[in-house]
C-alpha cells in the first residue's frame, strides 16, 4: 500500500507543474484537453454566469494565443478542434467556425516574423483583428440568411461586448509572452 502511495506521489509531482490554465503548454495531448475544457466553459459555464445578458467569446483568444505561439501543423490541429467544438453548440452553417479560423490561422501565421510578440500592441491588434473577423463574417453569414432585421441595437450591444471580452481575455492569457516573446523570436 505505501508503496502504491509513493507512486501515486510522485506521479502526482510530475504532472503538477503542467496543470496550469493557459493556451500553450508544450505538450499536444495536454493542450487538446485544456482546449476540450475551454470548450466546455465557454458552452455550460459562462452562459450560467452571465445568464445571456453578457456576451463573451472564451474560445477566439484562447486559439489565437495558441496560434501565436504554435507552430503552423499543431496551431492548425487545435484550431480545427475548437472550431468543431464551436460548432457543436451553433446554429451558424456548418463550417463556418472551420472557414473562420482557418483564415485567422493562415495571417498569423503569414504575419507572425514580422510582429514582435514581446509588446502589448501586436497581441491587442491580433485580438482586435481576430474578434473583428469572427463578428463581421458572423454578420454577413446572418445578413445572407436572415435579411438585415437581425441588426438592432442588442445584436450591435451583443457584438461589441464580444469584441471588447475577446480582447481583454486574449491580453490575459498572453500576458506570459509580454517582455519574454515566443519560441523562435529574434532577440
Amino acid at each position: 500500500m505505501e508503496q502504491t502511495l509513493g507512486r501515486l506521489r510522485t506521479a502526482w509531482t510530475q504532472v503538477k507543474p503542467l496543470l496550469r490554465f493557459r493556451p500553450v503548454s508544450g505538450y499536444l495531448w495536454l493542450d487538446t484537453i485544456m482546449l476540450l475544457l475551454v470548450g466546455t466553459l465557454h458552452h455550460t459555464l459562462l452562459p450560467s454566469i452571465t445568464h445571456g445578458v453578457f456576451a463573451i467569446d472564451l474560445m477566439t483568444p484562447w486559439l489565437v494565443t495558441t496560434l501565436v505561439c504554435e507552430t503552423l501543423p499543431r496551431g492548425l490541429f487545435l484550431a480545427g478542434i475548437g472550431a468543431l467544438i464551436l460548432e457543436t453548440h451553433s446554429a451558424t452553417p456548418a463550417g463556418f467556425y472551420l472557414c473562420t479560423y482557418w483564415v485567422i490561422a493562415v495571417a498569423i501565421h503569414l504575419t507572425r516574423s514580422t510582429l514582435s510578440w514581446r509588446h502589448v500592441m501586436p497581441w491587442a491588434f491580433t485580438f482586435g483583428l481576430s474578434q473583428l473577423w469572427v463578428v463581421f463574417f458572423a454578420t454577413f453569414v446572418l445578413a445572407v440568411n436572415a435579411g438585415s432585421s437581425i441588426f438592432t441595437w442588442m445584436y450591435l450591444r451583443v457584438q461589441c461586448e464580444t469584441l471588447l471580452t475577446g480582447i481583454a481575455l486574449g491580453m490575459l492569457f498572453c500576458h506570459r509572452y509580454l517582455g519574454a516573446g515566443i519560441k523562435g523570436e529574434d532577440g
